[in-house]
């Protein structure tokens, strides 16, 4: 043999060992993560992991403690989910114009617009994407929703769209809106005779977790993606002006708020905005074009012309990068304070008017397209009667609505508070915002010349605000609090200003109703009122890292001491500091001198299914924590998609699942329940009543597919139109939000389901999500972006949470103790669970730390380092508490259904996992023979050549 043949054939052994290497390289990585994602395999195969059985003697209870509703008849839930889905699109859709709306309720209608198409990545969109994605394969397309509902479809013009050069292009990652060109349509097409009774355009905006909107975009880079695209302005002004339609919609398949510069003034357009409905409540948008169904949806954020330049979050929001040396990092800093969306347009438009200093040349007109809470009806509703009694805790406002047009419909009733702005105020650096939502109702259907009564109890609570300079605590500061209603946050602003003695001629954009506001006064500055928590626990400053001026102590937020020295013009450009590189360090927990080894292993004999219904501080509690071995404490950290077993106290494995959309398997994983409308069409009804039922619903698709836990609802704050996953977060409003998030979770709780509110917190913008710090004022913080959670967990129960990915200061958020033990669990009383986002992004070196802090599970496969924690005290004990807070949750769930003092659990190997050691053993015993089959071969050939 040759020299050459020699090294080609000992080159082919060294590759075939190789292979042989790596084929059992990827089987153990595979074993690995089938490990780590056992439950979501086992559960997506529709195999189970255990069984429950009578125990000898045992005598059989009704241990099913959560019931469906439908008698477990999955028909009946589906018809169930598909009336409510149609509710929530009929009352959640806003009437922005009005136009020539309603259309007829029959004829020819031509879909036009790259949205109208049945392709979810370009066409019309049924929800968002990521977590908050869901399957549109049994959606219908909007022609067959026209068609379903007597109309005529154009079918030359949905072919333009759907398989023609009419197909939109969209990408978000490319800063595409990808609406084709007017001139793109072919002329035969532009003759819409036959199917000119209604031209329908259709306007669609993607939302999406891991993006953001992009500010610039291919077709027109003066314009952000939220924008009209020239294109669209044109197809627009085709269908108003050139096309001969009888009646012209421009329908709102968005996910956010956008700008409708351009459109406006065309007579005959209505516009109506539909969001992302879901797998079948898209079904509802004919009967609310032709009137069939009356639209009562009003507007959860403010929409704004030119955001880039009126918004002032928009100015620090977006890929802002420090650097120091080696060290890198990403920020936002959160400089409009208090003053988020109408907070900020409606404080600054009232100083205009009040003629306060500094207010700065600003024209409310001109920014505002339509304010906060803002939605028309095709009916009218006239407020009367008017009235406020004040109580020692509450203030309670009554008005009667009357339907004074000719058509049934719903109206959404708003009230309004006003703080004081005093001088205290001023020299403490607190921020008041001109109006706040204090308190919301639905009418029922009210036919015309119907009226009803609506009363809402506003807590006095409502009335403190955050003094971090001054008392380190909420305070009430002294003077009039003004209550009103109005039909948004702008009409009820000038109700109050109107009681205040203001009128038009003072820069009032209309004039406001005195007979619709009234006010309480507080004698003094009240300190103490709200100084304290849960069990009276004292409320402090908690945040003080997480301010921006603890680095740079020449900034200043936003203030309306000096809105035109202080309203944002540019970013904020972040300089480090030696102190901030410091503070970025993992935290080291602090061990505690008093702490005692807890117990492990004992054998108390108590089950999980014993402690059903005693509270979380009942003695019993450390009984059963004491039989814990630290395998079990620590393998209750895993939290991938599901919740381990622990055969100590016979707690069964359960399986959790996303997303903000239902129990719908979005990334993949778990079961698939129903795919609801986005939660800002959901928040968008105003109605209490379907976010409660939404939970119960989805809490039956939790009982359908035992999925145990939900990772959801989601309610960070809209802080600017920009963020990528507002769809799946509620509103703007601090207030709006709580009270969506813990109604659907007070909902789904009645189904024992246990839901993960998220992401906590600060976490308002997708662009560098991980890691990003986030820099804020304890005003704000507390306020805006905590408050959400905060009413969920102390008005609605919530018992389960999940971290954001984000810096709050230079602290990630799981390592944040004074956050998460003190407010959360101090002021908050929480007693439940604390889960991460994808922990994987983090490394494995901040588990201790994290646990220390309070949090109490990863969603990844990693486990404390038991050489740093077994022979820790503090930190067993830390565990100790982990563990006990997921049993908490656990033993009051759904995932205890069938299990009782009268039975066992036996474990079952599922089959895949049978199949799973069977491909072990071929193939890894395959590879291993092969390897050493090559090794052989290679070691005689090398001796031949030494022979």
């Amino acid at each position: 043999m040759s020299k050459t043949a020699k090294r080609v054939n000992l080159a082919k052994h060294i590759v075939i060992s190789i292979a042989c290497i790596l084929l059992v390289v990827i089987m153990a990585a595979g074993d690995a993560v089938a490990g780590a994602f056992y439950l979501v395999i086992s559960n997506n195969l529709g195999q189970i992991t255990y069984k429950v059985e009578e125990a000898p003697g045992g005598e059989a209870v009704d241990a099913q403690y959560y019931k469906s509703e439908f008698d477990y008849d999955q028909r009946a839930l589906r018809a169930a989910q598909r009336e409510f889905a149609l509710q929530v699109q009929g009352e959640g859709a806003v009437l922005l114009k009005q136009g020539g709306l309603p259309i007829a309720s029959g004829g020819g209608v031509t879909l036009l617009g790259a949205g109208c198409a049945d392709n979810n990545e370009m066409g019309f969109l049924y929800g968002g994407g990521g977590s908050g994605g869901i399957s549109t394969a049994n959606a219908l397309n909007l022609k067959e929703i026209f068609e379903q509902a007597g109309y005529a479809v154009n079918p030359a013009m949905w072919d333009y769209y759907n398989t023609g050069a009419g197909v939109g292009n969209r990408s978000l990652g490319n800063k595409r809106i990808g609406e084709q060109p007017l001139s793109s349509m072919p002329a035969g097409l532009r003759d819409v005779s036959g199917y000119g009774d209604i031209g329908i355009v259709v306007v669609s905006r993607p939302g999406a977790e891991g993006t953001d909107m992009p500010t610039t975009t291919e077709e027109d880079p003066d314009k952000s993606f939220l924008e009209l695209s020239q294109n669209e302005l044109d197809l627009i002004r085709f269908a108003c002006e050139e096309a001969g339609f009888g009646q012209v919609v421009l329908l709102l398949n968005t996910m956010q708020a956008i700008e409708l510069e351009g459109v406006l003034d065309y007579e005959n357009l209505g516009i109506l905005w539909v969001g992302g409905a879901g797998e079948e409540g898209a079904q509802a948008i004919p009967a609310l074009l032709n009137g069939a169904v009356n639209p009562s949806g009003r507007l959860v954020d403010t929409w704004v012309n030119d955001m880039l330049e009126n918004d002032p979050a928009v100015k620090n929001q977006g890929d802002m990068r420090w650097n120091s040396g080696d060290a890198t990092g990403t920020y936002v800093v959160y400089q409009e304070g208090i003053y988020v969306g109408y907070r900020y347009y409606e404080t600054r438009y009232a100083d205009a008017v009040m003629g306060a200093a500094n207010a700065g040349n600003y024209d409310y007109q001109s920014v505002v397209t339509y304010p906060f809470g803002y939605g028309l009806s095709y009916t009218a509703f006239d407020y009367s009667d008017y009235r406020l009694t004040e109580a020692e805790d509450s203030v309670t406002v009554s008005v009667k609505v009357t339907n004074s047009g000719g058509t049934a419909g719903r109206e959404a009733v708003q009230i309004y508070m006003q703080s004081p702005y005093t001088q205290y105020d001023r020299d403490n650096d607190i921020e008041k915002e001109a109006v706040q939502l204090a308190g919301f109702s639905k009418t029922g259907m009210l036919e015309p010349g119907a009226s009803e009564t609506v009363e809402m109890t506003v807590p006095k609570e409502y009335m403190r605000a955050y003094d971090a300079n001054g008392a380190g605590t909420y305070v009430v500061d002294a003077g009039d609090y003004y209550f009103a209603v109005g039909k948004n946050a702008h009409d009820a602003l000038n109700n109050i200003l109107a009681a205040q003695g203001f009128t038009a001629a003072d820069g009032m954009t209309a004039e406001g109703s005195a007979a619709l506001a009234g006010s309480i006064t507080q004698a003094a500055l009240d300190t103490a009122a709200y100084a304290a928590g849960e069990d009276d626990f004292a409320i402090t400053n908690e945040l003080s890292d997480i301010n921006i001026q603890n680095y740079d102590p020449a900034f200043v937020y936003m203030t309306r001491k000096d809105w035109a020295g202080t309203v944002p013009t540019g970013t904020y450009e972040l300089s480090v500091t030696d102190q901030m590189l410091t503070d970025n360090a993992v935290p080291d927990p602090k061990s505690d001198p008093d702490a005692v080894m807890p117990a492990m292993g004992a054998a108390n004999g108590l089950a999980l299914v014993d402690m059903r219904g005693l509270e979380y501080g009942h003695p019993l509690w450390e009984t059963l924590l004491d039989q814990l071995t630290f395998q079990e404490m620590t393998g209750l950290l895993t939290a991938n998609f599901s919740n381990a077993a622990v055969g100590s106290v016979m707690k069964p494995a359960l399986t959790d699942s996303d997303g903000p959309a239902g129990i719908t398997a979005s990334l993949g994983v778990g079961a698939k329940g129903y795919g609801y409308g986005v939660e800002v069409l959901l928040a968008s009804t105003w109605n209490k009543d379907l976010a409660r039922r939404q939970g119960e619903l989805v809490g039956e698709d939790s009982l359908f597919t035992m999925v145990s836990g939900w990772y959801a609802p989601a309610c960070n704050i809209h802080r600017s139109a920009f963020s990528g996953r507002n769809f799946e977060y509620y509103s703007e409003d601090s207030l709006l939000s709580g009270v969506f998030a813990g109604t659907v979770v007070a909902g789904a709780s009645e189904k024992g389901v246990y839901c993960y509110l998220k992401h906590f917190a600060l976490n308002d913008q997708e662009t560098n999500r991980v890691k990003i710090n986030t820099f804020s004022n304890e005003q704000a913080a507390r306020q805006i972006y905590l408050r959400p959670f905060e009413i969920a967990v102390r008005d609605y129960g919530c018992n389960t949470m999940m971290l954001s990915m984000n810096c709050i200061g230079m602290t990630w958020v799981g390592h944040h103790r004074n956050l998460l033990d003190n407010i959360v669990r101090g002021e908050w009383g929480f007693e439940g669970m604390i889960n991460t986002d994808t922990q994987g992004n983090f490394g494995t070196d901040i588990n201790d730390t994290a646990v220390w802090a309070g949090t109490d599970m990863f969603l990844s496969a990693q486990t404390l380092d038991e050489t740093e924690v077994r022979g820790n005290p503090t930190m067993l004990n830390e565990l100790r508490e982990a563990a006990h807070h997921i049993l908490y949750v656990t033993a009051n769930s759904n995932g205890m259904n069938g299990i009782s003092n009268s039975t066992r659990i036996v474990n079952i190997t599922p089959p895949w996992v049978m199949w799973l050691i069977a491909a072990n053993v071929t193939v890894i015993g395959g590879a291993l023979a092969g390897l050493a089959l090559n090794i052989r071969r290679t070691v005689r050939n090398m001796k031949k050549k030494e022979a």
